[in-house]
């Protein structure tokens, strides 16, 4: 892509130029916010510290330099950002779209690591001006970061300081070579940032391989801003600069001059990534398996679908789950294109939200299932017109839907909180990086709601390329669960794979879910291993296989997780009724009516023609389930939903969902809301499973067409 580069002259600035080159990119244009006569302007958004250098900095690089002088303030300082009348970060955007009316461009560089107040801000203006935000050292660890610029030969200075541990006297004008020792200190000592990411310094670039000519310094002049004896504040003044050749050949292109340094790339970064998650296939277990689930017998069931659309609604507490089914016409010359299929589930859960008292923004977590994952793109089209800022966290998978003329399903979760229920976060990343993908629609990597991480559907995308990474079933397992890790802990800090509660891993093959099963526990045992806490418990999960996962993956994990993993138990139980094994698994926290279940119901594969009594089964299930919730705490009345995943073949699901429901209103109480899932397969010995997310009290709970 064609690239304008945000530039402060510092060098992560200057080091994602040159990621973006190294990564195929091409820099066509620089740009830069100055501050308005004075020489450092107290911004939350730009480095302005060392601005009297840029035009030497563009003239070192031989491009066109686009400025514009800081008009506005920080005025919207929450972390979400609306567009603001004279807040600065307009100035960015009237920048950058002058730029854009001048240049082809495509997309923006920003030297953004840590921090997510300027992060959101620049994709604001990206997103509103059609550009692709590039920021290649988001999230990376910064002790490696800082050396690999140190090898990658960017010979910056520092020109700032303003911390704990730092002198102006002894580490203004230092290089980053000279300072990187002190700072691996500084870290241990006052956990000072590394990269300066917490505002302890910042930096100007004399030189890198990207620059045709070097800057060097005449004289300088010292500006104590703050004389506070314990976090001195001083910076660099350059009264007099100028530019030398270098002795490489300025015939090159910006990629040639990248040639033998220590960059790492994003296939790098993947494989890594990849390394880091363990993963020991046993190829033997593989085959049994297969072999074992291919003797299982459907038994028999008739049900009929009469309506087009069903809308399914239950109140639990602050929570409202929504779901809203679309069946093909029965009238033929009724039918809809997928565009208008996809308008009546929204319109519908809009609708049934608004009659609620609750609007779209309030939806935290949003399961989607198409009958054909070729219509994914057209599906979004639609589903993208209903959300703004801050979309709720989505998984999408294709269900097993040619039985029961089902073209689309759209499971919500909204909140709605009072006053000391907790409050909702959302980390929606929509920039291209090297640490996790961003978003390939309008949803957020994570949304937290009180103690709650609702997970988007991680699949295996490279996030430099936004392409799923090759080599098959091992490697996008790996890279899939290594973006799991980065999302948790990059909104929890501290949080890993053993925060997840409920996990649900979608693969498109049975021979994959061993695979799956296998990386999950690995990796999960090596983080319990190094954790203090010994009262550690790892949640539930369950696999299962679907016809197609967007971008053709081969594996996507939906992951539910808390933001304190300490202080929660597992209780199981199994059981025996009409033919067929029931087992039950609920992980539950000790100290908040919050949990996660799980059932499994299994046919023993005794002869090839047994066939399974699910009207004998499912009441026995029922009361096996409301005994383990007692046992916990909980009851049945707690669960605000159940999700089905269960093979069409062995029952459908109007008949099927006929007998849970009456099975559940005889046990008493309330009732949860019931969901299905058609799928390919589901684990070995498995016809179907269900699981559930339990949190807080119930209300009641509705059907509506």
């Amino acid at each position: 892509m064609r690239v304008v580069a945000l530039v402060s002259g510092g060098k992560d600035s200057c080091y994602n130029m040159m990621q973006c080159v190294a990564e195929g990119h091409q820099i066509v244009a620089l740009a830069n916010l100055r501050p308005q006569g004075k020489d450092e302007l107290d911004s939350y958004m730009f480095q302005t510290v060392g601005h009297d250098a840029i035009d030497l900095y563009a003239e070192a690089m031989s491009l066109p330099l686009y400025r514009r002088t800081i008009q506005g303030g920080s005025l919207q300082v929450d972390m979400d950002y609306t567009p603001t009348e004279a807040d600065e970060v307009e100035d960015l955007f009237l920048l950058l779209q002058e730029i854009k009316e001048e240049v082809e461009i495509e997309a923006v560089s920003v030297g953004a690591i840590l921090s997510d107040y300027q992060r959101v801000r620049v994709e604001n203006v990206c997103s509103r001006l059609g550009l692709t935000s590039l920021g290649y050292l988001w999230r990376r660890d910064q002790q490696e970061l800082l050396q690999e610029m140190i090898d990658a030969q960017v010979h910056a200075i520092l020109i700032k300081v303003a911390a704990l541990g730092l002198d102006p006297d002894k580490h203004l004008g230092l290089t980053l070579q000279q300072i990187y020792p002190h700072m691996l200190k500084m870290n241990k000592k006052f956990g000072l940032n590394i990269c300066g990411e917490g505002g302890e310094y910042e930096t100007f670039t004399l030189d890198c391989p990207l620059f045709r000519k070097k800057i060097v310094i005449d004289c300088s002049e010292t500006v104590v801003h703050s004389a506070d004896p314990f976090a001195p504040v001083a910076y660099l003044k350059f009264p007099k600069m100028h530019l030398e050749d270098k002795s490489q050949d300025n015939s090159e292109d910006m990629s040639s001059r990248l040639t033998g340094l220590s960059i790492k790339t994003g296939e790098a970064m993947v494989q890594q990534a990849i390394s880091a998650v363990k993963l020991h296939v046993d190829v033997t277990t593989r085959k049994q398996q297969e072999a074992r689930c291919t003797r299982l017998r459907p038994s028999s069931n008739k049900g009929v679908c009469l309506q087009d659309v069903i809308v399914l609604k239950k109140t639990h507490g602050a929570y409202t789950w929504l779901s809203v089914a679309v069946y093909k016409p029965k009238d033929s010359s009724n039918k809809r294109t997928v565009e208008e299929t996809a308008q009546v589930a929204m319109d519908k859960i809009k609708d049934t939200l608004d009659g609620s008292g609750l609007r779209m923004a309030d939806i935290v977590h949003v399961q989607l299932y198409v009958a054909d994952m070729a219509d994914f793109g057209k599906v979004n089209s639609r589903y993208k017109q209903y959300f703004s800022i801050n979309p709720p966290s989505r998984v999408c998978m294709e269900g097993s839907f040619h039985a029961s003329g089902k073209l689309l399903q759209l499971d919500c979760c909204a909140w709605r909180g009072q006053i000391g229920e907790g409050e909702r976060r959302t980390m929606h990343v929509q920039g291209l990086s090297h640490w996790a993908p961003a978003n390939i629609g309008p949803y957020s990597q994570v949304t937290q709601v009180d103690q709650t991480l609702f997970l988007a559907g991680q699949i295996p995308l490279c996030p430099s390329t936004m392409l799923i990474v090759e080599g098959g079933i091992i490697p996008q397992t790996r890279l899939s669960l290594s973006h799991v890790q980065r999302a948790l802990s990059a909104m929890c800090s501290g949080a890993s794979l053993i925060n997840s509660r409920l996990v649900i891993c979608y693969v498109t093959d049975i021979s994959y879910v061993h695979i799956a099963k296998d990386a999950w526990e690995q990796n999960t045992q090596i983080m319990d291993d190094v954790q203090d806490e010994d009262s550690i418990t790892t949640g539930l999960e369950t696999y299962v296989v679907v016809p197609a996962l967007p971008r053709g993956a081969l594996v996507e994990w939906h992951v539910t997780a808390t933001a304190d993993p300490v202080g929660w138990e597992v209780k199981r139980s199994l059981c025996s009724a009409g033919g067929a094994e029931v087992t039950l698994g609920c992980c539950y926290s000790t100290g908040r009516r919050t949990a996660a279940v799980k059932i499994g119901l299994g046919l023993p594969c005794t002869s090839q023609e047994e066939c399974l009594s699910l009207e004998e089964v499912i009441p026995t299930l029922v009361h096996e389930l409301s005994g383990l919730l007692s046992g916990c705490g909980l009851e049945l009345q707690d669960v605000l939903v159940v999700r089905i995943f269960y093979l069409p073949e062995v029952a459908e699901e109007q008949w099927l969902h006929s007998v849970m429901e009456g099975a559940l209103n005889q046990d008493g109480g309330g009732a949860p809301a019931l969901a299905f899932v058609p799928v390919s397969a589901l684990e070995p010995g498995q016809v179907l499973t269900a699981c559930c997310w339990v949190q807080g009290p119930l209300d009641h709970w509705t059907r509506e067409t």
